[in-house]
């Protein structure tokens, strides 16, 4: 309800996106994406895939 909404979750501390990451969430990282989630900023992505680096989150990577 809260993307439907046009939530702006390519914004917090950490963002969702990023949040998703560690969690190894591949669902909520699709459906973030879905919904316009950015990985090409340094507050989105570099966080994100730097995240799934450094913990060897390979279902992350691979996407």
């Amino acid at each position: 309800m809260l993307l439907d909404a046009e939530a702006k979750f390519n914004e917090g501390c950490p963002p969702p996106i990023v949040l998703a990451v560690f969690e190894e969430d591949v669902d909520m990282f699709r459906l973030l994406r879905k919904y316009g989630a950015k990985l090409d900023t340094p507050e989105t992505g570099n966080w994100a895939m730097g995240v799934a680096q450094f913990y060897e989150l390979q279902s992350i990577t691979d996407f």
